[in-house]
């Protein structure tokens, strides 16, 4: 057994690196669909050279199994030793997780069969379909056999909760190596593409509930405001009022109390001074009410807080019920304030995505004519949206599906474009396309005789098939292969048949009119048109995703928030002039969201541009790619991103603020001090004849040049005087105080000229200007470049995370949490946008990777409930000018020991002092509740990945 054709670049650099990655007996890989990752499975299984088990999710992936085995491994031979039924188990055995499920649960002879088999390898594929009870029965296979697992997927379940993500590392482990979408495609496995996005606004009659719903929230806002009685109950909170007795139920959870004074606040009342004692500040640093904020509060007081147990009948609370009630924010026991689920079903399924869809085709077959292989692919069939008469119009259009896609495209293409419709149960073809089918099934030895065609009542160009039982599964190959021939243009599917395990490599565009959506099916999607296509050697690929916004939703909606979650994981080159391949929203350079009518339409346009230009797709794709060696993974935050931030910088801004008038006058006092005193030094000295005039002037040209180059510059004392009046607003004050100067060189130059001469007065001039800057310099320079050294590295985002990354990083080396050689581990710091700073490694392992960032988004994001925080305290000489407070990361907080090396670490990068403090003592407890509230407005740290 052994593979018959040489390794692609990056599977021959896994394969080489696997002893590395089954140190624990796991391998997790991640690559795109069209990467191999099946023949890599089935080369690591020989390498292991044990039985094995390998489980697919359907019968389609199993059998691809199999042919990979015996085609690319064994010459298309069929081995006695391979086995497809776990009844029968061989030393190869090949089934799906349903399979395993009922022999588990039957707790028959086939789950004994294979117990005594004792598989040394278990080979999991695409394992991000494990259901909860597949995934019950394969951890109990696992941990009775102990095997040696690999772990294959193409898409991690990167949305799920966080129990579900827990669940499936706590299987497959840390992902080990991923594969990225530059490398295929430098390697020619996968094709040139790019996602985008097409908007729409819901139709007038969907706007409706809308805005009632935003109009019925604004009045319970309004209402809110004008309950006295309510604000009086929720200012008596026992939290409130009496916080220090109710310390531990405050600290299970801090979030409520948050909400309790932010909501007090929003709606006109003014937390009491013992509430606001336990965060250690005053209101200035509770965040505005938003609606996010308001409804965790509803939630908790309507259904969780035994306070307002005994209110709910109160008038008071019932007027916010019923308001609650009429605008139908509340479902199944849960208040929604945002978008509650019946108007997100709404926007999600959206009649203009019908419209949105129409008009995509319509520009795609412009720029590609014939060339167009359309693909589109939604949730549901509803064939009842075919009309059944001649000329019938059909209600059902209103919904997306299957159906309502074909009947739209229909409408759209009535001779043109040949479309189809292909899943489980509702195949429909152009009537001329039956003699190519019949004789695609004549030369796979299919009679035609077991299938029926009957004409399209309301258009007789277009045939519905029903074939017999034996001929369904054989169809969708035949369809297809109608498809990759260009017979058909346009075909329309289910996600349920073709967006997972289907190959058409012809197909060069799709769309993603799903309504059901999640990163996994739509990844799995996406790869069913990314693969390269021999017969179109150029080939490039448009991906296009669907997003109705809500005008009345201060974010767009949830239907845009989703997608804009999903494009984190889909890389693709970012529209500029010079373009990088990177992942998010944030490539397309959208600006402002598009949720007016005006705005939508200028996106879209921008995006069909950019989609007519494959050319471009495909240059822009290799210049990139030629900038790089590989996907890094960066965290990136605003430069003045948190309240933290702020504190620091504007206590040093009041501080050199008062240094200003101070600096100034000392400049004008100076320079009238220092020029007469130069002025009769040089007159006494050329009159006495004691120094030449000419030897005298080139004393101050030599001295005025050697100030000059020191001290003029950026960082020089009059370069770093000008900077701080600029951010003070002092520049009209600088004038006068230099003007003053002046005058007392002026006058200081004319004495001594009319006295010893032209050369004397020009000597008094440069001699004395140089002397009153080299007494300022020497008297005030050292203060002032202090302080604006801090008023420059409290406005300095990047250099808060550099140091916290060293520190990071040192931590992890002093602990021996590191493979990598330390000497080859750089870090670098980029700047992503404008106002956004970031930083990445190179020279470590994927998983050493993840851990950094991980580590460092725990340390620099909100702070949670950490065991320890950092204390960061600024000093004026011995005054205390400010306390800001950092989590130390959950893994160097489990010991004190550790958390201490992580101090001193981050000590050596800190000119502050810092301390260490644990937060499960009472006052520790006290403290990171203060902590915590400071950072409630605080962005969330981002993720980044880019081709570097």
């Amino acid at each position: 057994m052994k593979f018959n054709f040489p390794w692609r670049t990056y599977q021959a650099r896994l394969l080489s690196e696997l002893g590395q990655h089954l140190g624990d007996n796991r391998l997790h890989v991640v690559a795109p669909p069209g990467s191999g990752k099946t023949v890599l499975g089935l080369e690591i299984m020989r390498q292991l050279n044990q039985p094995c088990l390998i489980l697919c999710p359907t019968l389609a992936i199993r059998q691809q199994w199999g042919e990979r085995l015996t085609q690319d491994f064994l010459n298309g031979q069929q081995p006695d030793w391979l086995s497809y039924e776990l009844e029968k188990p061989g030393t190869v055995t090949i089934a799906t997780y349903q399979a395993l499920h009922a022999a588990v649960k039957r707790g028959d002879e086939v789950w004994n069969t294979l117990k005594r088999l004792a598989a040394g390898t278990l080979i999991v594929d695409e394992c991000h379909h494990l259901q909860k009870a597949w995934w019950q029965s394969l951890m109990k296979t696992y941990e009775q056999w102990s095997p040696t697992l690999i772990a294959l997927t193409a898409t991690p379940p990167y949305d799920v909760s966080g129990y579900e993500w827990q669940r499936y590392q706590e299987l497959c482990g840390l992902i080990d190596a991923e594969i990225s979408m530059p490398e295929l495609i430098a390697e020619g496995n996968l094709c040139p593409h790019q996602d985008y996005i097409w908007f729409t606004l819901p139709a007038a009659e969907e706007q409706a509930p809308l805005k009632a719903f935003q109009e019925a929230i604004d009045d319970l806002l309004d209402h809110l405001k004008a309950n006295y009685t309510f604000r009086e109950h929720l200012k008596a909170h026992p939290w409130l009022i009496r916080p220090e007795v109710c310390l531990e139920a405050i600290y299970e959870n801090p979030s409520y109390f948050s909400a309790l004074m932010i909501v007090l606040e929003g709606i006109g009342g003014v937390a009491p001074a013992t509430a606001i004692g336990i965060i250690g500040a005053d209101d200035s640093l509770i965040p505005e009410m938003n609606l996010e904020w308001l409804e965790m509060f509803l939630n908790e007081a309507f259904y969780k807080d035994p306070y307002f147990e005994p209110l709910i009948e109160q008038p008071c609370m019932v007027s916010i019920y019923r308001r609650l009630r009429k605008a139908h924010a509340i479902e199944r026991r849960r208040i929604y304030l945002e978008e509650p689920p019946h108007l997100e079903r709404r926007i999600r399924q959206s009649s203009s995505k019908l419209h949105a869809i129409a008009a995509i085709a319509r520009a795609e077959y412009g720029s590609m004519g014939s060339s167009l292989r359309l693909l589109v692919l939604t949730d549901y069939i509803r064939a009842e949206a075919l009309p059944r008469a001649e000329l019938e119009d059909s209600p059902e259009l209103q919904k997306i599906g299957v159906a309502p896609i074909f009947e739209v495209l229909r409408r759209l293409f009535p001779i043109e474009v040949e479309i189809g419709v292909l899943t489980g149960s509702l195949l429909i073809l152009p009537k001329l396309l039956l003699p190519a089918l019949r004789q695609h099934m004549a030369q796979t030895g299919l009679a035609d005789s077991g299938l029926l065609a009957s004409a399209l009542p309301h258009d007789p160009h277009y045939v519905r098939l029903q074939p017999q039982e034996h001929l369904r599964k054989q169809m969708t190959g035949l369809v297809t292969q109608l498809f990759n021939d260009g017979q058909l243009q346009v075909l329309v599917g289910t996600n349920a048949l073709l967006g997972e395990g289907w190959d058409a490599p012809a197909a060069n565009t799709l769309i993603l009119a799903s309504v059901v959506k999640s990163f996994v099916t739509s990844n799995q999607a996406r790869g069913r048109v990314i693969r390269t296509d021999p017969r179109q050697p150029a080939k490039a690929a448009n991906i296009w995703h669907l997003a109705c916004m809500d005008p009345y939703h201060h974010a767009g909606g949830l239907d845009w928030k989703k997608l804009a979650q999903r494009f984190r994981a889909f890389a693709g080159p970012s529209f500029e002039a010079a373009p990088r391949i990177e992942n998010g929203v944030g490539r397309f350079h959208l600006g402002e969201l598009p949720i007016t009518p005006a705005a939508v339409a200028q996106t879209n346009r921008r995006m069909l541009e950019q989609a007519g230009m494959r050319d471009r797709l495909r240059r822009a794709w290799g210049e990139s790619i030629q900038r790089g060696v590989h996907m890094a993974e960066e965290i990136t935050l605003p430069v003045i991103r948190t309240r933290r931030q702020k504190q620091v910088y504007e206590v040093y801004w009041a501080k050199n603020q008062a240094m200003v008038a101070p600096q100034l006058e000392e400049l004008v006092e100076m320079g009238n001090i220092v020029m007469p005193m130069v002025a009769a030094g040089s007159v006494a000295m050329v009159i006495s004849g004691l120094i030449p005039p000419q030897v005298l002037l080139l004393v101050g040209v030599l001295l005025l040049l050697l100030y000059s180059l020191f001290n003029l510059g950026r960082n020089g004392y009059i370069g770093r005087l000008r900077r701080l009046v600029r951010q003070f607003e002092a520049e009209q004050q600088l004038r006068v105080r230099w003007g003053r100067v002046g005058v007392a060189a002026g006058l200081s130059a004319l004495a001594a000229g009319a006295i010893g001469g032209w050369v004397t007065g020009l000597t008094v001039l440069l001699l004395g200007s140089a002397a009153t800057g080299l007494a300022l310099s020497l008297l005030q320079g050292p203060k002032l470049s202090a302080a604006q050294r801090q008023l420059d590295e409290a406005g300095n985002g990047s250099l808060l995370i550099e140091r916290t990354a060293r520190g990071i990083l040192l931590t992890l080396r002093q602990l021996e949490m590191l493979s990598s050689p330390y000497f080859k581990i750089q870090l670098r710091m980029v700047e992503s946008a404008a106002d956004q700073q970031g930083c990445y490694l190179e020279g470590v392992t994927l998983q050493e990777e993840q851990l950094f960032l991980e580590l460092l988004e725990e340390a620099l994001g909100p702070i949670d409930n950490p065991r320890y925080l950092i204390v960061r305290k600024h000093y004026d000489g011995e005054t205390l000018l400010s306390v800001q407070h950092y989590a130390v990361p959950g893994l160097f907080g489990q010991r004190r020991a550790e958390a201490e090396a992580y101090r001193e670490s981050l000590q050596r990068q800190m000119p502050e002092p810092l301390e260490l403090l644990y937060t499960r003592t009472f006052e520790g407890r006290r403290v990171l509740l203060a902590a915590r509230a400071k950072t409630l407005a605080d962005p969330e740290v981002m993720r980044q990945a880019a081709w570097r």
